[in-house]
């Protein structure tokens, strides 16, 4: 098994299980490709995207009566914002099965020997990255916590739960893409080392020119998996950054509510702000990792 499926491989198994890869990693071919189980994964996907849609809608339906023009108007975006995301990401996923299935196996599976022979020693150059479950799960935990302390209501529990499992989704995405720009980024870190080391004065001409034929090489095939990762994840980027906007629309309402002392009740009203805003900081985090992600990669580019 290459090092970056073995590093990654409980990601990419999850990701898998939730279709946000449209492929699986076949441990007897060593390939990633698509399987039975992949279809069945978009199967599970479809009704998971039916089952949000359930809840949401029974949500928005118990406070039909009761909600202002203003709020409700501001829950049908986000309910349709957030029962989009699941069935943004399946149908992502199945259009560019294709590219997802070159991408994968060009970042992950191909193994890169000259290049991790030649920096073996150069501890600057290796991937130490890892996965960010532990972080995940420990959110998932202590938002948890917030909707069992918060909510005493099944409904609004369900509806949390959905939430959580978006929001994860979503988190996973982000993982899965920091993932890959962190392998082009060390291939390219190496590509540089090994250039600066191929013209000092121990080497011949001859040795030279095969590592300057292995750079180009190698530039050119990393630089073709950028373009992939970006026609792969452009669509999921675009879908964070409306959520986000939404949640910061959310926010600025409560606070307009928190700085009305007619309407605001400060016992039920405090906890679901903080509940809200640990959300926002994980929604901002996302997206602050997927700048700096892409933006290292392209500065190790060029």
């Amino acid at each position: 098994m290459p090092n970056n499926v073995q590093c990654y491989w409980w990601l990419l198994q999850i990701c898998a299980a939730l279709y946000i890869i449209p492929c699986s990693y076949n441990v007897h071919q060593n390939i990633f490709q698509i399987s039975y189980w992949n279809r069945f994964a978009l199967l599970q996907a479809c009704l998971l995207f039916l089952g949000c849609m359930w809840v949401d809608w029974i949500t928005v339906g118990s406070v039909l009566d009761t909600t202002s023009p203003v709020v409700l108007g501001l829950v049908c975006i986000d309910v349709c914002a957030y029962s989009m995301l699941v069935f943004c990401l399946a149908f992502n996923s199945l259009h560019h099965r294709k590219r997802f299935i070159h991408l994968l196996n060009g970042l992950f599976v191909q193994q890169e020997c000259t290049l991790d022979w030649m920096m073996a020693n150069n501890a600057n150059n290796r991937n130490k990255q890892g996965s960010y479950l532990h972080i995940l799960v420990g959110l998932a935990l202590l938002y948890t916590f917030f909707s069992i302390v918060t909510f005493p209501v099944t409904q609004y529990r369900k509806l949390n739960a959905v939430i959580l499992v978006r929001v994860s989704v979503l988190f996973l995405t982000m993982d899965l893409y920091r993932a890959c720009t962190g392998i082009i980024r060390m291939r390219m870190q190496q590509l540089q080392t090994m250039m600066s080391r191929g013209y000092s004065s121990n080497n011949t001409e001859q040795d030279r020119e095969r590592k300057l034929s292995t750079f180009f090489d190698r530039f050119q095939h990393y630089y073709q998996q950028i373009a992939l990762l970006n026609q792969c994840f452009s669509v999921p980027l675009l879908n964070i950054f409306l959520l986000l906007l939404v949640e910061l629309t959310f926010t600025s309402y409560e606070y307009y509510q928190m700085t009305d002392n007619v309407t605001y009740d400060p016992e039920a009203g405090l906890f679901v702000f903080l509940m809200r805003q640990m959300m926002q900081l994980v929604f901002a985090a996302i997206v602050v990792t997927f700048g700096i992600a892409g933006h290292s990669t392209k500065v190790q580019v060029w």
